[in-house]
């Protein structure tokens, strides 16, 4: 059904648009034009404080070799992707995830603390770091099993000098109060995502999922493979 204009077309209730109304594509158009230009202008989110993955903003520490020559640093930003480093000298560099984590000052005990787990690698893959890949290796070796190949694939960078064994006595009340909360917090969660089902993946899709159960049961002091409470 037409209106009276030839460039008027109206619906079947003869309902007709404003003459020299655009066509509804180029409004819709636009309209995404408009979105688009507003969001290249949008100013970068500056994060400065919380946890970004495992490293602490303005707590984690780095160590970084340059020309032969180790310097220390603080994390102390974090503009996607990037994390800015404050060098002790007075100098800053900024890295992207998988530049910062082999330069993260972690040990393989670090591994085993329940508080830097993290769900999203995104950003930060705890493979890339190397304390936490050989604790990964050993913890899943001490159960008898073999992970794929394709899973373990070592990051670059240098192992942290980090060498003491033991957890601070002092950080053992906070750990066990973290572990509560969390507890509560799951056991919250639980009762909405029970029920809930994942399509059939193959190794490569199941690599960052597994490697998440593995590392959380290694955080928590559990063991493989895992088990439902009796």
């Amino acid at each position: 059904v037409r209106g009276k204009g030839p460039n008027e077309p109206t619906c079947l209730c003869h309902c007709r648009p404003h003459p020299g109304a655009p066509p509804l594509w180029r409004m819709l158009l636009r309209s995404a034009e408009k979105r688009a230009r507003v969001a290249r202008g949008a100013k970068p989110h500056r994060q400065t404080s919380g946890r970004v993955a495992c490293v602490a903003l303005g707590e984690s520490r780095v160590l970084a070799d340059f020309d032969g020559t180790c310097y220390g640093g603080t994390v102390v930003e974090f503009c996607a992707p990037w994390f800015r480093v404050q060098f002790d000298d007075g100098d800053s560099a900024d890295y992207a995830g998988h530049e910062l984590a082999p330069l993260l000052d972690l040990s393989e005990t670090d591994f085993y603390d329940p508080r830097l787990w993290f769900y999203d690698f995104s950003v930060v893959h705890p493979l890339d770091i190397p304390a936490f890949r050989q604790a990964l290796l050993g913890y899943v070796e001490g159960f008898g099993f073999d992970l794929p190949p394709t899973w373990c694939a070592p990051g670059g960078g240098k192992a942290s000098p980090n060498e003491d064994p033991d957890t601070p006595e002092s950080s053992l009340d906070e750990v066990m109060a973290f572990l509560a909360e969390e507890a509560r917090h799951l056991s919250d969660l639980n009762r909405g995502f029970r029920g809930a089902s994942r399509a059939q993946r193959t190794f490569a899709n199941l690599r960052n999922p597994g490697l998440k159960l593995i590392w959380f049961q290694a955080s928590r002091g559990c063991g493989l493979p895992p088990v439902l409470d009796a």
